[in-house]
């Protein structure tokens, strides 16, 4: 009665992994249903182009290369689509405190902001 046991059942083991493959592939199969597909955007075909907006190390401002003041980039947004979408670069030398003034600023009139990083 003492003595050991010859080989090992491996039938539970077996079970326990066929248990876990259905599980996966009905977890694979329900995130797929969700998803959406590739080329449903459900939106206007002539989207705008994000704006680029770049602050250099002096606090200047430009709007897609041409120079604006704070107060001429909020209305430029203003005038354009309801949410539009902002690409922000500065300038690696630019003052912390001018570059949350113009993303509190962008935010205000509701662009989606995106920075931009060398």
């Amino acid at each position: 009665m003492d003595e050991p046991i010859a080989r090992i059942n491996v039938a539970p083991l077996v079970d326990i992994v066929l248990v876990l493959l259905v599980a996966m592939i009905l977890a694979i199969s329900h995130d797929r249903s969700r998803a959406l597909p590739v080329g449903a955007s459900g939106g206007d075909a002539t989207e705008a182009a994000p704006r680029d907006v770049y602050l250099d190390a002096d606090g200047r401002l430009a709007l897609d290369g041409e120079p604006v003041s704070l107060a001429a980039l909020r209305a430029s947004l203003r005038e354009g689509a309801p949410a539009p979408q902002v690409s922000l670069r500065a300038d690696s030398e630019v003052e912390h405190g001018a570059l949350v003034e113009v993303l509190d600023a962008l935010r205000m009139e509701g662009a989606l902001v995106g920075l931009v990083v060398p």
